[in-house]
């Protein structure tokens, strides 16, 4: 069983997280967190921030069942989260914030002014958001590739599902201030191509609201 442990330091007055696997730490970092099992069991990818930059998130692999090293799979600047596994276990799909260029100024002071066009734009814990969506990417777990983001543009994902194939990926997004609320369905080649819509219909504002807050948690079945 693997889980997260943390402890504060009142003196310091800072929290560390590591990653424990039965009765024993496997992590030694600071901020270590999320484990999530491979397909096979052989492995454990768990995220953290351990990047050169402050706030970096970073995506990384340890193996279990042989000895090795903690292997970097990917450095993202702005959270790392929803870590899943393809089934064939060789792919990790995750969601992280995608940054306008303003925030790549040296500090605060830099950046241009904000234009707010949109009602969603700002959340409690989160700050600003619709100019750093929250997309899909897709990353080797050898790393041996960038993360590809399969959802680019302004609007909000949130939750991952393989297709039983590893072919393709289910997620939701916040689209009804355009358009009616949608999940996409990815398939393709290694980069995902091909995009299919399966459409939610709605019936009144009263549903539509509810579709908004949908999360897709499993795959069931086979499959289209």
């Amino acid at each position: 069983m693997a889980f997260v442990v943390a402890t504060s330091d009142v003196d310091e007055n800072t929290t560390r997280s590591r990653v424990w696997l039965d009765d024993a730490p496997l992590t030694a970092g600071d901020h270590d967190a999320n484990p999530v099992w491979s397909p096979d069991g052989r492995f454990l990818a768990f995220t953290s921030r351990r990047g050169e930059k402050k706030g970096d998130s970073t995506l990384h692999i340890v193996p279990i069942t042989a000895s090795g090293e903690v292997r970097t799979v990917c450095t993202m600047p702005d959270g790392l989260g929803n870590v899943t596994w393809s089934p064939d276990g060789r792919w990790i799909a995750f969601t992280s914030r995608t940054r306008d260029k303003r925030y790549e100024e040296k500090d605060e002071s830099w950046q241009a002014p904000r234009k707010v066009e949109r009602f969603l734009s700002r959340l409690n814990g989160e700050n600003w958001i619709f100019d750093r969506p929250a997309h899909v990417y897709v990353v080797p777990v050898d790393g041996s590739r960038p993360p590809r983001n399969l959802t680019p543009g302004p609007f909000q994902h949130d939750g991952i599902a393989w297709t039983p194939d590893g072919t393709g990926i289910v997620t939701s997004a916040q689209r009804h201030d355009i358009e009616p609320a949608r999940v996409f369905l990815r398939f393709g080649d290694a980069f995902f191509h091909t995009i299919v819509r399966a459409h939610i219909t709605t019936e009144n504002k009263r549903a539509r609201r509810r579709q908004t807050l949908l999360l897709i948690q499993s795959w069931e079945g086979k499959g289209f």
